[in-house]
């Protein structure tokens, strides 16, 4: 997956008003000889996003899977470097917030360098580094780069994020009822604690004892004149007195340095061990990938009222891509069916399925056609996404009418629940998915 701690966990996600209020942490501890930490918090209130989102979608209440507390470890090393360990994630709840907390050690903050996604050429474009030297018997500090510089809402230009124009239009009014809601409570702040303390620090950065720190609340954070005045003010500079730290200390940090680079050395060895598995089972999947494409391409059909929905792994096609459902969810009476390992699906389609409150899944029968004859059981609202060559977030095409669905659920079995579907979307590419399938009941 192409997500680093830093702007994976950061920039994409806040590009994203609607993955939920947000508040971040970043802080780098530096001892006198270079070496220190950096330690990474991230919280999100899922109760506040939840609601935003159910009165988007009729009361449906949906935990997204694209959230920043839910980030995977393993673009981590390729778009980091000079971290010589990495912990494990702490994860809490707090006062209706989730938080999740990443540390990183490092030797010499010189050679710390953090790089943004690789563009479609493969390159790595800088995002951040640091330099550490003594001077005037102190020491001098300098970030070049800063995770808030580069937040623009994708997809909606780059003056910060944009409602549709039209204040008459109820559901304008309630994308701008909701984006307020969600940015209330976001907040943003950089530290940078050092060994002695901070006799001067670059603005924006405010200093106190031994810490310079930069802080952003609510829709400062989205703010292009705030994110332009910031990157005029790049690269920041801190300067600090003579050490304050005791010999104790020191060697206190020094201790938690290296038994943090053999906790790393024994967890990379598992995680290697467990990414060559996963490998072998994707290769797995792609064979049965081939092989369900192989057995026949599902027709796209106006009227699904006499059709039969084989039994066979779901497949079809996708925005003129092939596709299979590799893993199928339901929660909350919404169906999800993709295909990708990678943290966003490759492909993939997100079934409304608007059910009463109460009502389970089990057995249930849809049946809506295209051409507006023989529906019944539930409506039904459908998410198709598909990844674009040269973009990082998927595109998103929502579907709610002229769309042709035969929905079968069985019952569910070891938290698992089977079902058939013959889905035909209205695009012009004529998007199908057709067959079998077993979701994962969350």
């Amino acid at each position: 997956m192409r997500h680093s701690l830093l702007t994976c966990c950061v920039v994409p996600v806040l590009s994203l008003v609607f993955t939920g209020c947000l508040k971040f942490d970043q802080e780098i501890v530096v001892m006198p000889n270079g070496s220190g930490r950096l330690t990474f918090t991230i919280g999100q209130n899922q109760e506040a996003m939840n609601k935003a989102l159910g009165e988007m979608f009729g009361g449906q209440a949906t935990e997204q899977e694209d959230s920043p507390i839910n980030q995977d470890f393993d673009a981590v090393q390729e778009r980091c470097e000079g971290i010589v360990a990495f912990g494990e994630a702490e994860r809490w709840q707090e006062d209706g917030w989730d938080y999740v907390r990443y540390n990183a050690w490092f030797d010499d903050i010189n050679a710390v360098k953090l790089y943004e996604e690789a563009d479609e050429e493969g390159k790595q474009a800088l995002q951040a580094s640091y330099s550490w030297a003594p001077r005037d018997g102190g020491h001098v500090f300098v970030s070049t780069g800063s995770m808030v510089s580069d937040m623009k809402v994708k997809g909606m230009g780059d003056d910060g994020p944009q409602v549709p124009a039209d204040n008459d239009n109820p559901f304008a009014k309630q994308i701008q009822a909701m984006m307020e809601k969600l940015l209330v409570d976001a907040a943003f702040q950089q530290r940078f604690v050092l060994p002695g303390v901070v006799e001067s620090a670059d603005a924006p950065l405010t200093s106190e004892g031994r810490e310079a720190k930069l802080s952003l609340v609510g829709e400062q954070i989205f703010d292009p004149e705030q994110q332009k005045a910031l990157a005029q003010h790049m690269p920041l500079e801190v300067i600090c007195g003579a050490s304050q730290l005791t010999a104790e200390q020191e060697s206190a940090f020094a201790a938690e340095l290296a038994q943090a680079k053999v906790a790393w050395s024994e967890r990379k060895a598992k995680l290697d061990a467990e990414k060559a598995a996963q490998e072998a089972e994707e290769a797995a999947a792609r064979k049965a990938r081939d092989e369900a494409l192989a057995d026949g391409k599902a027709a796209w059909i106006d009227n699904l009222d006499e059709v039969k929905i084989p039994d066979r792994p779901a497949t079809g096609r996708l925005h003129d891509q092939d596709f299979v459902v590799e893993k199928a969810s339901i929660q909350n009476g919404i169906l999800e069916l993709r295909q990708g390992a990678e943290f966003f699906a490759d492909r993939g389609v997100t079934l409304f399925l608007f059910l009463d409150d109460g009502t389970e899944p089990d057995g249930l029968s849809i049946s809506i056609d295209a051409d507006g004859k023989g529906s019944q059981g539930p409506t039904c609202h459908v998410h198709m996404k598909y990844k674009v060559e040269g973009q990082g977030m998927p595109k998103t095409e929502m579907f709610m009418n002229d769309l042709g669905l035969r929905l079968e659920f069985g019952q569910r079995k070891d938290g698992k629940l089977p079902g058939k579907v013959y889905l035909c979307l209205p695009d012009e590419a004529k998007s199908v998915v057709v067959g079998s399938f077993e979701a994962v009941v969350e």
